[in-house]
């Protein structure tokens, strides 16, 4: 009975979502600015890059005049001119910050950029708290003069404040201070590390506690499992898992393309195989520029040269304690239902298949751009589906 119930499609698609997974502190790097997180935020319909220093939590602000690649490394640009440029850039999977124009722009610079698990802001936990005391600073009267008072304002997880940390000294705000206060003094790193693991070790505690955290094994690939992202009400088709890529990050590959998700959207599936496409029925039409991203394609059915070069990995859309790597260019999470799995001969998910002059039943035909052309008039119906007649005194 029990191996019943675990085998039942059903029953694994109904089942809750998994429990959280221990919490994973961010390592603190060595020195400022040797490792950042940059998110996008929106705020009254504006637009804001945000950059945060995982070592001194130093915010940088730029407002965006549009949300492209091409804003965003200009905007980079100047706060790396300012701040010196970081070993490490840790993202979401956003097109801003996956796009060719970007990675040019990485490699150029010198710089690594880390992608995070698609759907799991947690994985960029520094950023996405930056992104919150960036909204606060943001929604003030003068939101200069509030950035200028946090970078002054000391750190509780260091105890030291964020321009201190970066600049080795106090800002002068429109607080009273004494001129002895704004002289350069260098901070003990062994005291900024120690106050840094104690806090951490605090909020990794109260997180796994409020949770009820339990660790998941560690997936193979080969493993076949169901995904389920937060918000969803039931598990989706069987997956099966390509590769592991950072810890707790794994690249599944579906019928509908190839994914990359967090250990704790995947469940293991029982008794139940990745569902298999089956090709097209009817004719396609001979322009694919109009219609290859509209007619759906198995990503084992054989086809001719793909007309786009399709993108290996597909995120999905958004994404503190997995960052890795991309394992490969990352497609567009507005075109999410394109791109190529691998192994399949280049075909592209959401190409229609090469015509080969057969229909499913092996007969031949020439076919049509508009599809099978019938040669019997289609009945006018009326909107409860009466067939309309015309009166005979009007077919003469």
């Amino acid at each position: 009975m029990k191996k019943l119930v675990e085998e039942c499609k059903h029953c694994q698609e109904k089942r809750p979502s998994q429990t959280k997974e221990p919490l994973i502190p961010t390592e603190l790097p060595q020195r400022t600015f040797q490792k950042c997180g940059a998110d996008l935020c929106e705020l009254k319909g504006q637009s804001y890059l945000v950059l945060v220093d995982y070592y001194s939590r130093y915010i940088e602000l730029a407002h965006l005049k549009t949300i492209t690649s091409a804003e965003v490394v200009k905007n980079l640009k100047d706060m790396f001119a300012r701040q010196g440029i970081p070993e490490i850039l840790v993202s979401d999977n956003g097109t801003q910050f996956t796009s060719g124009e970007f990675q040019i722009f990485a490699k150029e610079w010198g710089l690594k950029h880390v992608t995070t698990s698609p759907h799991f802001p947690q994985a960029n936990g520094e950023a996405e708290r930056a992104v919150q005391t960036a909204k606060k600073i943001l929604s003030q009267d003068d939101p200069a003069l509030a950035l200028l008072i946090y970078r002054d304002t000391p750190i509780e997880a260091t105890g030291y404040s964020p321009a201190q940390l970066a600049s080795a000294r106090r800002l002068r705000t429109t607080l009273p201070t004494l001129s002895e206060n704004l002289e350069p003094r260098v901070c003990e790193k062994s005291t900024v590390a120690a106050n840094d693991a104690k806090a951490k070790k605090k909020n990794k505690q109260t997180f796994d506690r409020r949770h009820g955290v339990r660790p998941l094994d560690t997936l193979l690939p080969g493993d076949i499992v169901m995904q389920k992202l937060d918000g969803e009400k039931s598990w989706r088709s069987p997956t099966v898992v390509q590769q592991q890529v950072a810890p707790r990050s794994y690249v599944v590959k579906s019928p509908r393309g190839t994914f990359r998700r967090n250990r704790r959207h995947l469940m293991r599936s029982h008794g139940l195989q990745p569902e298999k496409s089956t090709p097209y029925p009817i004719p396609v039409q001979t322009d694919l520029s109009q219609h290859e991203a509209h007619i759906p394609v198995s990503s084992d059915q054989k086809s001719g040269a793909s007309h786009k070069a399709p993108s290996p990995v597909q995120t999905g859309s958004y994404v503190h304690n997995e960052p890795g790597p991309c394992p490969g260019p990352v497609s567009s999470d507005v075109s999410s239902s394109s791109g190529a799995s691998p192994g399949d001969g280049g075909s592209a998910i959401g190409s229609p298949p090469r015509n080969t002059g057969q229909d499913p039943g092996g007969s031949t035909y020439s076919p049509s751009p508009q599809g099978i052309i019938n040669s019997r008039p289609t009945p006018v119906t009326t909107r409860s589906g009466r067939a309309i007649t015309m009166p005979a005194r009007f077919k003469e």
